[in-house]
């Protein structure tokens, strides 16, 4: 058959093994992801490197879980946290699409953020923990100016 490929084998002796992959590059095993959390009045995050951007993934805190019924929450935090994340990350990173982006994954509802090109800050714990910190804050503003149903119960 002529859309079958064909490839001949070496000879895989013990004695050819070290040959075998000459050429190959390096051979190490990445290492999986490691995450820092965080958790916030309104929101729990945990972040890592990933090469030269900043990946976070926030989830609804338990405090809001606890507290608030699902029928509050699940518009809240695909709309009201979306946009409230959105703007906040823009005006604190001073930068937008396409070095800014989210995606929500419902299969565990969460937003995934990433920030393209920002790893190179000398702390970005810091800088990552003033950022929560100023979204957490425009939350709960947001929520107060609102006068909702929700306000004071975290």
């Amino acid at each position: 058959m002529q859309s079958e490929r064909y490839v001949q084998v070496a000879d895989m002796s013990p004695e050819n093994m070290p040959q075998a992959f000459q050429g190959a590059g390096p051979m190490d095993v990445p290492r999986p992801l490691t995450f820092d959390p965080v958790e916030m009045r309104y929101f729990r995050a945990e972040h890592t490197l990933s090469d030269q951007d900043i990946v976070i993934h926030f989830y609804v805190s338990s405090a809001v879980r606890k507290n608030w019924s699902e029928s509050q929450i699940a518009p809240w935090w695909l709309n009201d946290f979306a946009n409230s994340m959105s703007n906040e990350a823009q005006k604190y990173f001073n930068a937008g699409p396409p070095r800014l982006m989210a995606k929500y994954t419902p299969e565990v509802a969460s937003w995934w953020f990433k920030a393209q090109g920002f790893a190179h800050m000398l702390d970005v714990g810091a800088f990552l923990r003033a950022f929560y910190e100023q979204l957490d804050e425009t939350l709960h503003s947001e929520l107060v100016h609102a006068n909702g149903p929700l306000v004071g119960k975290v």
